[in-house]
């Protein structure tokens, strides 16, 4: 594998001392966050997200259209924010048709499109690096 001439190496450190922080600070939620809770603004939250995917969604597209080297950024977050919506719609839904519905929409749209938006990224990391090397 390459090495990067433009990344410090302190990156790696701090990195790894931010997973570590990460993970106290993660025990320390599962051991004192409620099971319930009502939220104030749930709606503005969901919506939110949504607005942020669907930005994601058309800039990734626009990216493909300019055949931009952008669209690795683009898309790689898209899927992460799939999936992450996928993971909250299915714990955060009701027990029975509500949740039956999340499971479905997860498998059958949200996790596909995350794939192919990872296999777009992965493909246009080859096609625009590689080029680059053969220039």
């Amino acid at each position: 594998m390459a090495k990067s001439k433009h990344l410090p190496k302190i990156m790696g450190s701090l990195y790894g001392i931010g997973a570590i922080a990460l993970a106290v600070w993660t025990i320390g939620l599962a051991y004192n966050l409620p099971t319930r809770h009502i939220v104030r603004h749930w709606d503005l939250a969901w919506v939110g997200f949504d607005v942020l995917m669907g930005s994601t969604m058309l800039l990734t597209g626009f990216f493909a259209v300019r055949q931009s080297r952008y669209i690795i950024l683009s898309s790689s977050a898209l899927g992460s924010l799939l999936i992450t919506d996928a993971w909250f719609d299915i714990l955060m839904s009701r027990p029975g048709v509500e949740s039956h519905k999340a499971i479905f929409y997860a498998v059958v749209i949200e996790l596909p499109i995350a794939i192919f938006s990872f296999f777009i990224a992965h493909y246009a990391l080859k096609t625009f690096f590689v080029a680059k090397q053969q220039d």
